[in-house]
């Protein structure tokens, strides 16, 4: 399902200079949501709701959600931001908080006791009712949070004997959004893939082949992040058979301070859970999954001037659920300023021998404005 939406853009406000602000607004879809249950009272959530409708939250239950900031640039100014809900209740009027919290793309346990009010919110009658409440304020833009804007929902006093509060549920019309207006930011590097292309990156090996990582939106049985399109090998029936090394290459771009490379794959983790497995550089590949060299699948953080890989991922389980996979910030203090390039390498063969891309963000600068944050 799409997570986010492209609300307005090209509008422009007043500078007080005289000048004119672009400004963009995005519609962002929660991208985990999830109620938690604090069985034995003491501030410790224990136990995720499993069944359907996992949308109370009263009593031990709280509710948890989160958005995606891939669509708002680093360094971006938020103007505006506002997150929309829906509650149902009875024995009415009933108040409830929202509270907020960084995220990492995943709700967890321990988001539910996460203590940082946002705003106090009041249903006044029986039914369902809209809420809409400003986090401005927050630290929504992607400078100051690594890429997750979290909420959690409470009832801190609920009425005795009172029926559940609830909210919308998950991809339905009413499920919480988070709608941001924004000027500026650099927006590096991003790749959904969407147009159906590859969008800039390039099969890098010379060995021509009919077996390729091309955008698919018309698998069945594998999801996507974002949008319809997603890369996947293809012909996508023969993806655990044997091929030639598959090596896809983004164009070069400057790391900079404070910034993770994120990446979505779905598929399988190749060659095992030992780091030692994956290639340290791309010679080490082998030409295909049969023959001599390093054969597994991955993503390599590539630096031409040594002609080596600085630092590579690979998924850690096999399933056709999308992962999460990043560079994080401290693991790139030591290349802020450097050229590089990123790699997806499959030269695996076998059961799970295949991945899928979706969601690239690589939010350091194009070499061919390396200047400006020099």
């Amino acid at each position: 399902m799409q997570r986010f939406n492209i609300l307005a853009t090209g509008l422009f406000l007043l500078a007080a200079t005289g000048g004119v602000i672009a400004q963009t607004t995005v519609e962002i879809v929660s991208s985990d949501y999830r109620a938690g249950r604090d069985t034995n009272f003491d501030g410790i959530f224990d136990e995720f709701r499993t069944e359907p409708n996992t949308e109370q939250f009263s009593n031990s239950w709280r509710n948890a959600f989160e958005f995606d900031l891939y669509e708002i640039p680093t360094g971006a100014s938020v103007l505006n931001a506002v997150l929309t809900m829906r509650t149902t209740a009875f024995d009415t009027p009933r108040a409830f908080e929202v509270h907020w919290y960084e995220g990492n793309g995943f709700v967890e346990l321990i988001d539910f006791a996460r203590d940082e009010l946002a705003g106090a919110l009041t249903h006044p009658s029986d039914g369902g009712i809209s809420h809409a409440i400003s986090v401005t304020d927050l630290p929504i833009g992607r400078e100051s949070l690594e890429r997750w804007a979290g909420f959690n929902v409470r009832e801190p006093s609920p009425p005795p004997g009172a029926t559940f509060l609830t909210m919308s549920i998950p991809d339905s019309f009413f499920q919480p959004k988070l709608v941001v207006t924004y000027s500026g930011g650099v927006n590096g590097m991003r790749f959904n893939f969407d147009d159906g292309t590859l969008q800039g990156l390039e099969h890098v090996l010379s060995t021509p082949s009919v077996f390729e990582w091309t955008a698919l939106d018309s698998v069945p049985l594998v999801g996507q992040v974002s949008g319809e399109h997603r890369l996947l090998p293809t012909p996508f029936n023969f993806r655990d058979g044997s091929h030639d090394t598959l090596l896809l290459r983004s164009s070069p771009f400057v790391i900079r301070a404070g910034a993770s490379i994120t990446f979505w794959l779905t598929g399988g983790r190749g060659a095992g859970p030992d780091s030692a497995l994956l290639p340290q550089s791309p010679g080490e590949l082998a030409a295909n999954t049969s023959g001599p060299g390093v054969r597994a699948m991955g993503v390599g953080l590539y630096d031409p001037g040594s002609d080596s890989y600085v630092l590579t991922k690979q998924r850690s389980v096999n399933n056709q659920t999308f992962e999460l996979l990043m560079f994080q910030q401290q693991e790139l203090v030591p290349f802020i300023g450097r050229t590089l390039h990123l790699d997806f390498f499959d030269s695996f063969a076998g059961s799970w021998g295949w991945i899928g891309i979706d969601s690239v963000s690589i939010p350091g600068s194009s070499s061919l404005f390396a200047s400006s944050f020099e």
